[in-house]
């Protein structure tokens, strides 16, 4: 099936649940307000680190971008500081976060992205989900320019690894490695609906594997988390970040 997108503009992806305009209004609630309060914290404490400006690299080990030391966690701080600057921009309007996320977002699409670094789908899925969700929420302040070579770097990203998603898109594997790698692919995909035309049988892909494996089969027989409890409330967020983008920018709705 064509799959469309019923939401054309930027963002697209995330709203408050009482924002469906997705205009990200200041909350007036003491929640709210002491959640981005924490948020904003937190970008206070890292904005004076800088991007790195590629991949660090071990010149004298057999294994210069050990996947889980160097790319993994280098991946994991870079896509971090892009969401949280993003979102941070995008809820309190401080040209602070703005020009940090764009600053992390820009570098990170420039390094180079490849089965050498990479290795694995593992670290290669965090930059699908963050490029995609800071192109959603910066939109409207990047240029043509940036936004054309971030997306760039995205469509490699996921023109690389999508064999593997239709490979495996009927498993009945619901843990916590089909989550991610699953839940990041189809963030990407639905920010990409409209802008490519792969984009939609990506989708569609994603969808099937929520489906088959990781909505019904996401506990064992007693209810205990596949990979233990540690990973748990990880494995019901991105669930949740997948379905919630699905159901915004589709109408499509995995809840039910």
């Amino acid at each position: 099936m064509a799959i469309s997108a019923i939401r054309e503009g930027h963002p697209r992806l995330y709203h408050p649940a009482d924002d469906p305009e997705y205009a990200f209004a200041p909350p007036k609630d003491p929640v709210r307000r002491r959640i981005i309060r924490n948020m904003v914290a937190d970008c206070e404490t890292y904005a004076s680190v800088r991007p790195w400006r590629r991949i660090p690299e071990r010149f004298d080990s057999p294994h210069p971008f050990h996947q889980l030391y160097i790319t993994f966690y280098v991946g994991m701080q870079a896509t971090a500081l892009i969401e949280h600057y993003a979102f941070a921009w995008r809820v309190t309007g401080d040209e602070r976060w703005f020009k940090l996320a764009r600053s992390w977002l820009l570098a990170a699409s420039r390094w180079e992205h490849s089965d050498r670094v990479e290795q694995h789908f593992y670290t290669a899925n965090r930059y699908m989900q963050a490029f995609a969700l800071g192109l959603d929420l910066l939109w409207d302040r990047l240029t043509q320019g940036q936004i054309d070579e971030v997306t760039a770097c995205l469509l490699k990203l996921m023109t690389r690894w999508w064999p593997d998603v239709d490979a495996q898109r009927h498993s009945k594997d619901g843990r916590h490695h089909a989550v991610v790698d699953n839940g990041h692919f189809g963030v990407a995909a639905l920010y990409l609906l409209g802008k490519c035309p792969e984009a939609s049988a990506w989708v569609e892909a994603v969808i099937d594997r929520f489906q088959s494996g990781i909505m019904p089969h996401g506990c064992g027989r007693d209810g205990e988390p596949g990979d233990g409890p540690s990973f748990w409330p990880w494995e019901n967020l991105w669930m949740l970040q997948f379905a919630d983008a699905l159901r915004n920018v589709t109408g499509i709705d995995l809840y039910r």
